[in-house]
């Protein structure tokens, strides 16, 4: 993309504006001893001293990183890497306490040369009172923006170039720091050049004489005119959306590197698990509720819940492992003493076995609530029960301190055997819904107390793994597969197609009409995707009897019906509605068949395998065949496979891991929505 900015345009300023600072210094000493005797130096006559060489000094600094290709260029060619950041952010660290020193100084100097001018013997004049307000102004504006400028980021300022995350979660708006600063100076330059021109009026001289003077003085609008040339870019930036793959400054389109999304530091890895296909239950771990005037319901939703990833918290001192939930808010753990007992409907043969590892040992060092108690029953007829308290919880290298959590001491769960309990990555709203004869209200989960307290920015993104998918592989086992991982804060170290990105709004809780919610509080991840594809691709295919809202071409069916669904990591398979999901399963060649030893619908495992995706924004992002005919996962024969999408008559519709292993998902707090890429293959 062409530009003017370019490390030629840039060089050629570094040169241009030293050597006329150099000229009109080199005039103003010559007329100074030709004209002047020494006791007639005036404080301008000093101050443009300084004024010159900080002009000099910025254009030298400016040709000089032009031509070590670290301004003036672009860093979308693939060649900027971390240490050119590093490089960048110390340039304009001190490139800008230079140049808003040289800024002050040569405004100074003007004003002090116009007292000279027109000050004459009388005190306290209108001039003598505007022209020291505007010094005084002039002084503050140069103190204050050098201190923001030094302290921006505190006393760590090699957090402004350690990378682009911590500059934006340990450092000032420094976009809106220099926003304000250009048009301070701005307003003072317009101040400053339009004094002179009201006092030439006063002055004893012809017409001619103050025509000829206001001519000179003119010329100064054209610092006027480049202070606001300066100061619309920063305008324009703080206003545009920066994640836009262009932002236009001025009356050029640039191309901008995402910021937004960067790849944060704060990358946990997270270990699969994969159950045994004879220890799979029928559940799904996370709260979603119907409520009534006077009672929460679990709404009626089941789920092969056979696939985990868990992350290592640190809670106080104690290391544990817990499965990663966007369905649920709480993060909670068993303790080192709690019971597992049976459901109604099992017989009182059953023993119980609720799959959870070792839990917390000993006292949380924050104390525990005596009420409200910690009870949460989940959507598959699950509960745990037990007490609130306050402890250290430590996600990665980020620490919310003092954060309260769930200890649990009695339920009825269906975990995997290696987790102790679910970090829960919800909104706040979540943990007000509690049994049905209380409501509490809410806290800030772990996530949330992160970025409230400015440790990470208000975000998180996962990326999901799959197994290979090769028949022979065996499951039951803790693997840590290239591309699993919890960010927070930034995305994570995967590669995606750049130009897959989409987004679309997170919606509150009453947009899924089986919850009967009556406000649009935000508690879970919660999109409505624009339209679905599915079909056998072919450019010979007949097009066939579309249902309402849905169109064929190519044999692919595009269906525009919009239903709100959740993003759910912790719903192994997806969910969605039964009309749409059975035409997928009709376009498996085989078509796909109920297995009611399972209770889910099968396909050979060598079946042809047809497209299923959803549209968010312009782009499509499609199941992998692998995760819709997932080879892992078969019936006791052998010779059928799970579909990696199952159908329910009602909502809450769910897009689970079957989809999320085939993207990259960013789950943005500060601006209410989701962002989707699609992966490269891995």
């Amino acid at each position: 993309m062409a530009t003017y900015v370019t490390e030629q345009s840039t060089t050629a300023i570094g040169v241009l504006f030293p050597t006329l600072a150099i000229i009109l210094l080199g005039i103003r000493t010559y007329g100074l001893f030709r004209h002047y005797s020494r006791r007639d130096i005036g404080i301008d006559d000093v101050l443009i001293v300084p004024a010159a060489f900080l002009t000099v000094t910025s254009g030298v600094a400016m040709a000089i990183g032009a031509q070590m290709h670290i301004i003036g260029g672009h860093s979308l060619d693939g060649s900027w890497g971390p240490e050119d950041n590093v490089k960048l952010g110390k340039f304009e660290y001190a490139f800008w306490m230079g140049h808003i020193l040289a800024i002050g100084f040569i405004k100074l100097t003007l004003l002090f040369f116009f007292r000279g001018l027109f000050k004459g013997r009388a005190e306290r004049t209108a001039f003598d009172y505007s022209n020291w307000t505007l010094i005084a102004l002039v002084i503050l504006w140069t103190v204050l923006f050098l201190f923001l400028e030094i302290f921006a980021c505190g006393l760590r300022p090699e957090s402004g170039w350690e990378s682009f995350e911590s500059l934006r979660t340990k450092c000032m708006d420094t976009f809106g720091m220099l926003t304000g600063c250009s048009v301070f100076s701005w307003v003072l330059d317009l101040a400053i050049f339009i004094e002179p021109l009201i006092m030439i009026r006063t002055l004893n001289m012809s017409l001619k004489r103050k025509v000829q003077a206001s001519i000179v003085f003119l010329f100064s609008g054209f610092a006027v005119i480049a202070g606001l040339l300066r100061m619309i870019p920063w305008i324009q930036i703080y206003m545009q959306d920066v994640r836009n793959p262009t932002i236009r400054i001025l009356a050029d389109d640039l191309p901008v590197t995402d910021q937004e999304d960067t790849v944060t530091s704060n990358v946990i890895p997270m270990r699969k698990h994969i159950v045994p296909s004879s220890e799979h239950r029928s559940s799904v771990v996370k709260p979603v509720y119907r409520r009534t005037a006077d009672v929460n319901h679990p709404a009626n939703l089941t789920n092969v819940h056979d696939v985990y990833y868990i992350v290592d918290i640190v809670v106080g001192n104690q290391t544990l492992a817990v499965s990663v939930d966007t369905g649920s808010s709480d993060t909670w753990f068993v303790s080192d003493y709690f019971e597992c007992v049976r459901f109604w409907w099992q017989g009182p043969e059953y023993k119980p076995n609720c799959g959870l590892a070792d839990g917390f040992t000993g006292n949380l060092s924050g104390g525990v609530l005596d009420n409200p108690p910690f009870v949460r029953s989940y959507m598959d007829t699950t509960f745990v029960s037990g007490y609130y308290g306050f402890e250290d919880v430590t996600v990665g290298s980020i620490t919310a301190k003092n954060q309260r959590v769930g200890v649990v001491n009695y339920t009825f769960w269906a975990g995997d055997g290696l987790t102790s309990g679910l970090l829960g990555l919800g909104y706040p709203f979540m943990t007000s819904l509690d049994g049905a004869e209380q409501n509490q209200a809410p806290y800030d989960p772990v996530f949330t107390t992160m970025w409230k307290n400015k440790l990470i920015d208000p975000l998180f993104s996962i990326a999901l793994s799959r197994e290979s998918g090769d028949q022979g592989e065996p499951d039951g086992e803790v693997r840590t597969p290239e591309g699993s991982y919890l960010a927070l804060g930034g995305l994570p170290p995967v590669e995606v197609d750049e130009e897959s990105w989409a987004r679309t709004k997170i919606h509150g809780v009453d947009a899924i009409p089986e919850w009967m919610f009556e406000q649009s509080d935000l508690g879970l991840y919660i999109i409505k995707p624009d339209s679905w594809v599915y079909g056998r691709e072919s450019e010979n295919a007949t097009p066939a009897e579309a249902d309402q809202g849905a169109v064929t071409t190519h044999g692919l069916t595009t269906n525009t019906t919009q239903f709100p669904v959740l993003i759910d990591v912790g719903a192994t398979l997806s969910l969605l509605p039964k009309g749409l999901v059975q035409k997928l399963y009709a376009a498996f060649d085989p078509p796909a068949k109920y297995l009611s030893t399972n209770g889910l619908f099968f396909a050979l495992c060598n079946a042809t395998i047809p497209k299923f995706g959803v549209n968010i924004g312009e782009n499509t992002f499609y199941f992998a065949p692998e995760d819709l005919l997932r080879q892992t996962a078969r019936d006791p024969s052998g010779e059928y496979c799970r579909i990696g999408v199952t159908d329910v008559n009602g909502g809450p519709y769910v897009l689970g891991v079957s989809f999320l292993s085939s993207v990259v998902a960013v789950f943005d707090i500060e601006n209410t929505e989701m962002r989707f890429a699609s992966r490269t293959k891995y």
